[in-house]
């Protein structure tokens, strides 16, 4: 129990509770498999959380977690990667989102095998900067998709559009961020910077939150 606790209620990782809890009740209403999908990867990222930390604490014999999140990353990066595949009407993002997905693996595989990273105990930092701006990529393209379609008369009840701005505000904060946490600053240093990862959480929280409310009267 008190590891439940600590992985929910002392970061913020409650916001992401929270938004999983909201979405759950959006379930009947978003009937297309993308969106159920979508709401079952929201509380798999919270369940990581709480399994990352008990993972940490009782099972490592080195009190490391690193493996659950490098994991956690790669199924949560090829998910989004499916995501705006199965979305996107046009071939040249298809393929564009087919080679994203190709060079994550050989970033992946370059880490380990070039870098010697040990990723159960090292968090795989590049890679996460690559896919993080290739979800930021697909975020553009499927924009641009959208603006050179008759979808764009509807978009603000388009439920993707408003997963694809709260991707894109998360990881254009995050993306950065992880490069500054890994190679220029400390923790203990520079402490107050890590609320940016509280307040940017909060802010794509909302706007997916909101994504749900607006398009709820739109059955899916």
């Amino acid at each position: 129990m008190n590891t439940i606790y600590d992985a929910l209620f002392n970061n913020y990782s409650i916001i992401q509770l929270i938004v999983a809890i909201i979405a759950l009740f959006f379930w009947n209403t978003f009937k297309q498999l993308e969106y159920r999908l979508y709401i079952v990867s929201l509380w798999f990222i919270v369940l990581v959380e709480v399994f990352a930390l008990y993972y940490g604490r009782h099972v490592s014999e080195i009190g490391y977690n690193k493996i659950v999140f490098n994991i956690r990353n790669i199924i949560n990066f090829y998910f989004l990667f499916w995501l705006f595949y199965r979305f996107s009407e046009s071939n040249n993002f298809k393929k564009t989102i087919s080679v994203l997905g190709v060079l994550y693996a050989i970033s992946l595989m370059y880490e380990i095998g070039f870098e010697k990273i040990n990723p159960f105990q090292q968090p795989q930092v590049k890679s996460f900067i690559l896919a993080g701006f290739s979800v930021m990529l697909c975020v553009f393209y499927y924009f641009f998709e959208m603006l050179n379609s008759s979808r764009i008369v509807n978009i603000y009840r388009d439920l993707f559009f408003w997963i694809a701005v709260s991707l894109f505000v998360y990881y254009l904060v995050f993306t950065p961020f992880k490069i500054g946490e890994t190679n220029f600053f400390k923790l203990e240093d520079y402490f107050y910077l890590f609320y940016i990862k509280q307040a940017i959480t909060i802010f794509s929280s909302l706007i997916l939150i909101t994504g749900f409310i607006v398009c709820s009267k739109r059955k899916v």
